[in-house]
């Protein structure tokens, strides 16, 4: 991805745990730091990004909030927060399962400040997700025609009530802006909380 933006003329940096993954972002001449946002600060001055990309990240995180904190903290007043997560329904591994339930963790997004444009689907969760688990053992149930012809239905009817159906899709982008209030009890606690802080709440 840093080399696709650095391709369209965006002066891109990257972030990542892995240190391997720097490296080889290093051989290709593209800026990345390794760092763990869920403690480390991201190393960049206040409003300095327009644009900050999180894909497939904050499931992983020990302190989801404090980092999200440290994103809108980087982010200009007009910028843009673009970031996605799987869906629990797919077996994907996280930390906190709760908080990455659609509901949950839209919540979690304007409770640190930030204001939801738009939410985009990517491909469909598991067809066998559709059906409660005690049917899922069934393997007419779970066929491509019965599962995904039910799933199929169930997305249209949802959508044609103006409801986004999140079940069925294997992850969801978030395009975010900076919401309205410039304050948050939750990033607070949350770099009063991060591995390694002294303070006491």
């Amino acid at each position: 991805m840093l080399q696709l933006l650095v391709q369209r003329g965006a002066d891109a940096h990257g972030m990542d745990a892995s240190s391997s993954g720097v490296a080889a972002c290093a051989q290709k001449g593209l800026k990345a730091q390794c760092l763990d946002v869920s403690s480390d600060g991201i190393l960049f001055p206040d409003q300095f990004f327009d644009v900050v990309i999180s894909l497939e990240t904050f499931e992983h995180l020990m302190n989801p909030y404090y980092a999200l904190g440290e994103v809108l903290r980087v982010m200009k007043p007009q910028g843009r927060f673009i970031c996605s997560v799987p869906n629990p329904l797919t077996g994907h591994g996280y930390l906190y399962p709760g908080l990455f339930e659609y509901k949950n963790f839209r919540r979690f997004l304007t409770q640190g400040n930030f204001a939801i444009s738009r939410v985009l689907p990517f491909e469909y969760a598991p067809r066998e997700t559709i059906f409660p688990s005690s049917l899922r053992k069934v393997p007419v149930l779970n066929s491509r025609l019965v599962a995904g012809g039910v799933r199929k239905i169930i997305e249209k009817g949802y959508l044609s009530l103006g409801i986004f159906p999140a079940f069925c899709y294997w992850l969801w982008t978030f395009d975010c802006r900076i919401g309205a209030s410039s304050s948050s009890q939750f990033r607070e606690i949350a770099s009063n909380t991060r591995p390694g802080t002294t303070k006491q709440s």
